[in-house]
């Protein structure tokens, strides 16, 4: 039911050794590389003590220790969706077209790892409209742009599938 990014990134770190150490890796790895990114969001939207605070409060927390020791996509998640933010706040700020690109790609990944990548895609639409109406046109943009990457995918989750057949054998 999920999407391949995370089973890809496990079964190539599995190639380099088949033990549990491997297999829970990638998750270690992205759970220690989200602390990084929450201190840049923090310190961009707040203040640095704020964002030290964050990032101590994300370290000592239980789901987050217990997500990244487990061999699922959840720590991935968190890190692309901090990685998509702080590119997002890249772009606004420097207004360069590559930023922009980033930011798909990582939002794209964000998909291919979960659908719940949609929330935070959403979140960051939401602050945008509210904060940053100015910017408006270059996320619809980027928001259709990973739409039409995901597309591929979305035709092989199970739901979307089910509703085809059911709409084609019982109409809307």
């Amino acid at each position: 039911f999920h999407p391949p990014l995370s089973f890809i990134i496990n079964h190539v770190v599995l190639l380099i050794g088949r033990s549990d150490f491997f297999l829970r890796l990638p998750s270690a790895v992205f759970g220690i590389a989200s602390l990084p990114l929450l201190y840049i969001l923090g310190r961009d939207l707040t203040s640095s003590r704020e964002a030290v605070v964050a990032v101590f409060v994300l370290a000592i927390s239980p789901f987050h220790i217990w997500y990244s020791q487990d061999a699922r996509m959840y720590s991935q998640l968190l890190f692309l969706s901090l990685l998509s933010s702080v590119l997002l706040m890249q772009a606004l700020s420097r207004c360069k077209v590559r930023w922009w690109i980033y930011y798909v790609m990582v939002s794209a990944a964000g998909m291919y790892t979960h659908v719940f990548m949609a929330f935070a895609l959403a979140a960051q639409f939401l602050w945008l409209v509210v904060y940053q109406r100015q910017h408006l046109l270059p996320i619809m943009a980027s928001g259709f742009a990973v739409a039409l990457l995901f597309l591929p995918w979305a035709f092989f989750l199970p739901w979307v599938t089910r509703f085809g057949r059911n709409v084609t054998a019982h109409g809307l």
